[in-house]
């Protein structure tokens, strides 16, 4: 679910996404809806570029020895 959701998520237009995730979690009164809505405004402020790629895969390779 997380990968889907993160591939969700790798847009161009992550900012009207965001806000539109957040408009949502204003609006709703269900708890358990506005935990998982939570867990997609932290999914969607998520960033990495391509150093920290390389940085997390050098570290996992280093645990496989």
């Amino acid at each position: 679910m997380i990968l889907s959701d993160m591939n969700k998520f790798c847009v161009d237009d992550r900012k009207e996404m965001f806000e539109s995730l957040s408009y949502d979690y204003q609006i709703t009164t269900n708890h358990t809806e506005k935990n998982f809505l939570l867990y997609k405004i932290g999914l969607i402020k998520l960033s990495a570029n391509k150093i920290d790629y390389k940085n997390w895969v050098e570290l996992a390779v280093s645990f496989d020895q």
